[in-house]
């Protein structure tokens, strides 16, 4: 019984925080294109993108296999082999983190993106910073499922939806540039990441 209730408490916690981020997720987007027009947001996109293919290079599916193997570790009473886990994973994705954002950031500086010479310090900075944040929020979380706390993602995902929502009307309402949303990003990264962490 406890145990079904457990399950139910982890699937509430997937599914409220999934809406909640979706939701303000969506406005937030609308709201960030209205605000920049197509070609603002255009570059806006392609840096949001860029992250995101950054992210799953540095992760290469570290967040995954941890969570399976702490889990089936804990599940034959092996709690030291899950710590040891637990800690080889996230020390293995900083190390592939670390190298991914390394090689990009050289072959930015080499060869910029045409979208980024007016501003190439901020926004390889901010990019590196945005997928660090993001790559371990995302690691940390993996490494909770794997102790059945799905709670420290999931609430990490949705007070942070809020607040992203919250800025993003205030930064719209100032007519802020596609550098300063990214700003943004990069900020809510940082904040998930370090929230996650307190949460665990």
């Amino acid at each position: 019984m406890n145990n079904n209730i457990a399950v139910l408490r982890n699937v509430a916690w997937v599914a409220g925080a999934g809406y909640v981020e979706s939701a303000i997720g969506l406005l937030a987007g609308v709201l960030i294109a209205r605000t920049l027009g197509p070609a603002e947001y255009g570059h806006y996109a392609f840096a949001i993108w860029t992250c995101g293919m950054l992210l799953m290079a540095g992760n290469n599916a570290l967040p995954s296999a941890s969570v399976k193997f702490i889990a089936e570790a804990r599940g034959g009473g092996r709690d030291e082999l899950a710590a040891s886990l637990a800690s080889r994973f996230t020390r293995l994705q900083m190390v592939s983190s670390s190298l991914v954002l390394l090689v990009f950031a050289g072959a930015v500086a080499w060869r910029p993106f045409s979208d980024w010479r007016e501003h190439l310090v901020a926004m390889l900075a901010l990019t590196v910073v945005a997928v660090w944040s993001r790559a371990g929020f995302w690691m940390w979380g993996a490494v909770g499922k794997g102790h059945e706390l799905f709670a420290p993602e999931n609430l990490t995902l949705a007070a942070v939806a809020l607040l992203n929502g919250a800025a993003v009307v205030a930064l719209a309402l100032l007519g802020a540039t596609a550098l300063q949303f990214f700003a943004l990003y990069a900020a809510v990264g940082v904040v998930s990441n370090l929230m996650v962490r307190r949460v665990l």
